[in-house]
């Protein structure tokens, strides 16, 4: 069996029919840039806490996310294909991903497909990936410790992708106080600007973070409430 894991619903979508008829199509629907973690990865504590950090009740969470990571949590496949773009935004919520098949020695076929963000442009799968991976998981969840729990970003000693390399370097500007998005929001506000306008101007100069309004505007506010 073929678990084919992409990067949200819409991209779940375009897969859909474009897959063999015997493989299984889910979303990875997160934000892992956003609030805490847990250790446990897919445990029902790290579940609780991810609720909690992006601020939506439980149930809703369970339906949005943890309903699609039903196959990956319960079924056996001999092979895993991970649809993931560049930015940041994706390559933290793959950084969790392979973490999670460290976490639990997944010893099957594991290759990811760097996609191009304007995919729904395309008619067929090839056109659609920049770049494969044929990937090996171990040495990942020490990783995910140390970005996503410790917030320490050190050097490693094993092999790990570009693409992961430059996400995790965006992720440690990003969570910090003096990020380049938070300087450029206050740069912003001081000249009057609307939020609205914030925000689209936030998504046009930093498309590499991959961000959409929502954790703008959480930056939005911590910015503003750093002004109080």
């Amino acid at each position: 069996m073929i678990l084919n894991i992409a990067n949200g619903i819409q991209l779940k979508k375009y897969l859909t029919n474009k897959c063999a008829e015997y493989e299984d199509i889910i979303a990875f629907n997160e934000s892992m840039i956003t609030g805490e973690c847990n250790e446990k990865i897919f445990s029902e504590t790290f579940f609780q806490i991810r609720a909690k950090s992006l601020n939506v009740d439980f149930e809703q969470y369970l339906e949005n996310t943890v309903s699609e990571l039903y196959k990956l949590l319960n079924k056996q496949y001999s092979e895993i294909i991970l649809w993931f773009d560049e930015d940041m935004f994706c390559q933290i919520n793959l950084l969790t991903l392979c973490a999670y098949f460290d976490y639990i020695n997944y010893k099957g076929v594991l290759q990811l497909n760097i996609i191009r963000q304007d995919f729904g442009g395309y008619h067929d799968l090839q056109s659609i990936v920049i770049k494969s991976y044929k990937l090996s998981p171990q040495g990942y969840y020490s990783l995910y410790q140390d970005v996503m729990l410790k917030k320490v970003f050190t050097k490693n000693d094993y092999h790990v992708f570009k693409e992961i390399e430059n996400g995790i370097k965006l992720y440690e500007n990003y969570i910090s106080d003096n990020s380049e998005i938070i300087l450029s929001i206050a740069e912003l506000v001081k000249d009057n600007r609307s939020k609205r306008d914030i925000i689209k101007e936030i998504c046009k100069r930093y498309p590499q973070y991959g961000i959409g309004d929502y954790n703008i505007e959480l930056l939005y506010h911590k910015e503003m409430s750093g002004r109080s």
